[in-house]
Formats: C-alpha cells, sequence, structure tokens
C-alpha cells in the first residue's frame, strides 16, 4: 500500500451497553464548553502582526459558538465505551492523494464549410417541430413551478418530501440525435448564443472571467494536478465528457417549485455579476440540459438552496438512431 499503509481489515467490535450517567454528561458538556472557549480565546488574542492576517483571525474567533448539547442523542449522552485495543495499530484507510495529470488539451479546430444564417440551416424542420413542442408544453410546467405554495399546515419535512414528488404533469426527455441535423450541418457542436452570427464553437478563445489567471497560474504553479490548473487559468471547462452529439433536452426536478422565485432571483443576480449568461435559444447545439432543482436548508427550511442534477436523465433513453 503507498506510504506503507497496511490493508484495510474489518475489526467486529462490540458496543458497550449503555448506562445513563449524568455526572459523566456534565463532565463531557463542560469539556466541551472548554474547548470552545479555549478556541475563541485563542483566536480572538492572537499575537499575530500582520493586520489583514489579525483581522482575518479575529473574524473566526467571533464566529466560534457555543454548540448545542439538545442536539447530543440521549442514547450517548454520558456514554464512555472503552475503545478497543485494535484501534491503536489499525491503519486509516489510504487516501487518494492530488492527482499527477497533465495540461489540458483543447480539443482541435472545428472545420466546414457550411455557414448557416438562422437554426433552420442547422436543424430539420421536424426537429425544430419537437423543440418548439416540447418547450410550449414545458412551458405550463415552469408556470405551475412559479405559483407552487406548500398545502396549509404541511410544516413536517417528510411529509414535504413526500409530497413533492407528485406535482410534475410534465416528464418527457427529449433526444434528438444527429439526424435532427441537416447533413451539411452534422458533426459540428454550433455556437448558437447569437443567433444572427451561427458560427462553429471555438474551443480555442479565451476565457471571460474576472479572475487574474496570470496570478493564478504562478500561484498553482507546483500543482501536481495540471488538468485543473488548465481549467481554472486557461480553458474554463473540461472537454473529456465522453457523450453522443445529442440535444438531450431535460425538466427541472420537482424540487425546483418551493424555490422556484429564489431561484429566479439568484439567476438574474450571477447573470448581473458576469457569472453567466442569458441567451435567445438555446445556446448550442447539440446540446443537453443540466435538470435544476432545490433542498432545504437545515435550519432556514423556507430558504432553500439551488442544486444540481448533472447525471441524468436516469433511465435508458436512446435517439432514432439507436444511440
Amino acid at each position: 500500500m503507498p506510504g506503507g499503509a497496511v490493508a484495510a481489515r474489518r475489526l467486529t467490535l462490540q458496543p458497550e451497553a449503555y448506562v445513563p450517567r449524568q455526572d459523566v454528561w456534565a463532565e463531557q458538556q463542560r469539556t466541551v464548553r472548554d474547548s470552545e472557549d479555549a478556541l475563541r480565546h485563542a483566536l480572538l488574542n492572537t499575537t499575530e502582526t500582520d493586520p489583514w492576517m489579525r483581522s482575518y483571525l479575529h473574524d473566526w474567533g467571533a464566529a466560534v459558538k457555543s454548540y448545542d448539547m439538545s442536539q447530543v442523542p440521549d442514547g450517548i449522552r454520558g456514554a464512555s465505551p472503552a475503545l478497543d485495543d485494535r484501534l491503536g495499530d489499525t491503519a486509516f484507510s489510504f487516501r487518494d492523494p492530488i492527482p499527477i495529470t497533465k495540461p489540458l488539451k483543447r480539443p482541435p479546430r472545428q472545420f466546414t464549410r457550411h455557414k448557416p444564417r438562422t437554426i433552420r440551416d442547422i436543424l430539420t424542420p421536424a426537429a425544430l417541430r419537437e423543440i418548439e413542442r416540447w418547450f410550449r408544453e414545458y412551458r405550463a410546467e415552469l408556470e405551475r413551478f412559479a405559483d407552487f405554495e406548500w398545502p396549509p399546515g404541511m410544516d413536517d419535512p417528510a411529509e414535504r418530501e413526500e409530497f413533492i414528488k407528485h406535482i410534475r404533469q410534465f416528464n418527457e426527455t427529449l433526444v434528438l440525435g444527429q439526424d435532427a441535423f441537416l447533413p451539411e450541418a452534422q458533426g459540428i457542436v454550433w455556437d448558437v448564443r447569437d443567433v444572427n452570427n451561427i458560427v462553429p464553437l471555438d474551443y480555442g478563445s479565451e476565457i471571460n472571467t474576472h479572475f487574474d489567471v496570470a496570478y493564478l497560474g504562478e500561484l498553482l504553479g507546483g500543482c501536481r494536478d495540471r488538468d485543473m490548473v488548465s481549467q481554472v487559468c486557461e480553458t474554463g471547462a473540461n472537454f473529456g465528457a465522453d457523450v453522443a452529439m445529442q440535444i438531450v433536452l431535460q425538466p427541472h426536478l420537482t424540487t425546483l417549485a418551493p424555490g422556484y422565485t429564489r431561484v429566479d432571483t439568484e439567476l438574474k443576480r450571477l447573470e448581473g455579476e458576469g457569472y453567466l449568461e442569458f441567451v435567445e435559444w438555446l445556446g448550442f447545439l447539440p446540446c443537453r440540459f443540466i435538470q435544476q432543482g432545490t433542498r432545504a436548508r437545515k435550519l432556514e427550511p423556507d430558504r432553500p438552496r439551488r442544486i444540481s442534477d448533472a447525471g441524468g436523465p436516469h433511465l435508458l433513453l436512446v435517439c432514432k438512431l439507436g444511440i
């Protein structure tokens, strides 16, 4: 094993029967509070001479809060089981280190003599009708999501989780293969972000970012994961996805509904900050949607956060070509 680690082996541990001991539980709580106080004191009373670092540590010190002891299950309060002696010489599971990779290579330049002036010069009439139909029917679903409200009195998280699974009224994933493209437009990834200037996607273009990529490249100069550094400083993306050249339109997750308004606001904010771009149509051809949803926060269930499901569709779907 790397680093001389011993191969993992299973240990059969016999859990000690729990015997409630209020005196031990009280001592455990004092230990936690002493640890919190010590950490807070060390950060707030740092002797760091650098003003920025001193302020940084002070901020962390102010962030040290007291743990809510009510979160500790009754069954382990005051428990102090003896440790198994075999744990003393049992190695931790081996963890993969930072991978050693080569700098990312951009795909070769795309070449075609075809110069489309509109979307109709790329996709067949039948494909355009299918896409238009899909968007028309799915828009009705999104309008329902936008107006979503939990039924009165439904405050239990488990009940909400079960309810949200059954609100979908549109669940079609549209898969269009290369037969949806005109013969002269096949085999090319088209940049359709500007519908008045449709061109093959330029894999060699510089990324548009507010990061100081020259500084980051120098800072990460010794990093072994050169692929990651390339993505951060040069390409902004990884071109290694092994997927068919298909148009895959997927409806969003049902969990988008409870946070629809907040997600809409957040996307508009990110667009204003330059993190993403709104496009008039699909943006790229071919392309595939990544489903969006939301997840309730533990302490703020009515302020869900946005999540993505990049693994869909989760059923075997093929285009007319059988791919």
